[in-house]
């Protein structure tokens, strides 16, 4: 459990839709929201992708190809981090960050940069465990904390959205990344849409167990680990 005082300093940067290089702007935040959380970009950015051929073989390990936005397109903000799924007459199909869980949406590709990255992450719900692969290999497999059985963590396919530097006295760890996913039973919480997050802890004991409000906890020695490595856009699957 995380008191509201926590919760509401990452939950209220959550509001706006972050960055995909987070430090082309910096952080808005409402009234009250800790300045000291400075968005950070994952490193190695994800690299340039070309435009998929139809002529082109399968692939078996397929890259995500990430995008980002260069103009605000409807309620999605400039810089917005958006997984590309297909390309069709100059537009692209997108995963958004919006509910419900799995919106889809078209948008212009004059309006997307376009990079690929090959890391991914998988959340095992039932073992609590979360695996990072890389080139649909596994690098690193951790234990985590889920959601406890009233605010469970939902299953799906999302991405990393932002990535947060917490200072040191955070109950949420050294780093947060905000999830393109949402609650299925939290519409808001203490000021936030109930998005999902990725994070640290001050409570290790709790990890391995059901216990968030529907996040995924982590470590802080893990979470520091991934923040380097995993550029926004990188999906993250829960089963």
């Amino acid at each position: 459990m995380r008191s509201k005082a926590a919760w509401a300093a990452v939950l209220a940067l959550v509001l706006v839709r972050c960055v995909a290089q987070a430090s082309a702007r910096p952080p808005q935040s409402s009234p009250g929201a800790a300045t000291s959380r400075d968005p950070v970009a994952a490193t190695p950015a994800p690299t340039a992708a070309p435009t998929p051929s139809p002529s082109s073989g399968a692939d078996a390990c397929p890259p995500t190809l990430v995008g980002t936005l260069t103009k605000a397109v409807g309620a999605l903000p400039k810089h917005q981090t958006l997984v590309l799924l297909r390309e069709s007459n100059d537009r692209w199909l997108a995963l958004l960050p919006l509910r419900p869980n799995g919106s889809t949406g078209w948008i212009p590709s004059t309006s997307v940069q376009v990079s690929q990255t090959t890391w991914r992450l998988d959340v095992d719900l039932a073992a609590r465990r979360l695996t990072a692969t890389r080139d649909c290999q596994p690098v690193r497999s951790f234990s985590v904390a889920v959601g406890k059985p009233s605010t469970p963590t939902p299953k799906g396919t999302f991405y990393l959205d932002a990535l947060y530097r917490l200072p040191a006295s955070s109950a949420l760890g050294p780093y947060a990344y905000t999830l393109s996913g949402h609650s299925n039973v939290l519409f808001s919480f203490d000021g936030g849409e109930g998005r999902l997050g990725l994070h640290g802890t001050n409570d290790p004991a709790g990890i391995g167990q059901a216990i968030s409000h529907g996040c995924i906890r982590m470590n802080n020695a893990d979470i520091s680990w991934l923040a380097p490595r995993l550029p926004l856009g990188t999906v993250i699957v829960v089963r």
